[in-house]
């Protein structure tokens, strides 16, 4: 049933990633047809903490798996079912999906990162973006952040803006990046899967200029020190 509505890879490996999570941010009464049906209407995305203290009872909420469907014969596509990213981030998920050596083993992390966030939350970050490279976003480059937590597991997207001026100075964009995802995460004592995306402006790129994944675990039980 999984197989045959989510006829993509991507959205494939996000539903298992997440469905083995979902008791973490939801107590509810229902069956895996309800369940499906629910990440085909908002990708498992449940912002606040209300359904958490509740148990939701799902009551004929089964019906997009009811409806005839047939699945795609290739599944190696950048469709995204059930995750509605806006336009900017639709075009960056496609250009991850389709790949770069110095990334590919982390392509579904960040993916999986990008659509783990809430969509109000990547609505803000796009319209950032925007301003920024239209140069109507002022002189100041604060790096921006939105991150979604399930238990132990906290997913985070940072935007890291840099002038051109700025990377000839300092060309270690990893080693920068590395210390926003270090510095964003260390307030949380659980597993941080960290997405940074640096941006330049004045940059005739559609997407972004450089896109960085970083895991970090903490290294002792209780306290703040990461290994990433």
């Amino acid at each position: 049933m999984i197989s045959k509505y989510l006829d993509s890879e991507v959205s494939f490996g996000h539903y298992l990633s997440r469905r083995y999570l979902i008791e973490d941010i939801l107590d509810f009464i229902g069956d895996e047809q309800d369940l499906l049906s629910m990440y085909l209407t908002n990708g498992f995305c449940v912002p606040g903490s209300e359904t958490r203290d509740s148990t939701v009872m799902f009551m004929e909420a089964d019906s997009l798996v009811r409806t005839p469907r047939t699945p795609k014969n290739n599944r190696a596509n950048s469709d995204l079912i059930g995750v509605e990213l806006p336009a900017r981030w639709k075009r960056i998920a496609d250009e991850v999906c389709v790949g770069h050596p110095a990334m590919d083993r982390h392509n579904f992390d960040i993916l999986f990162t990008i659509m783990n966030q809430p969509l109000p939350a990547l609505m803000h970050l796009q319209k950032r973006i925007s301003r920024w490279r239209s140069g109507g976003g002022g002189t100041s480059k604060a790096s921006e952040h939105t991150n979604y937590t399930i238990g132990e597991r906290q997913f985070i997207v940072i935007l890291n803006f840099m002038d051109k001026k700025e990377f000839r100075k300092n060309s270690d964009i990893t080693g920068h990046c590395r210390a926003m995802a270090y510095l964003t995460a260390k307030e949380f004592n659980g597993t941080t899967d960290s997405v940074v995306l640096t941006l330049f402006n004045n940059s005739k790129t559609k997407s972004y200029d450089s896109i960085s994944f970083f895991r970090m675990k903490p290294e002792n039980t209780g306290k703040r020190d990461y290994i990433i």
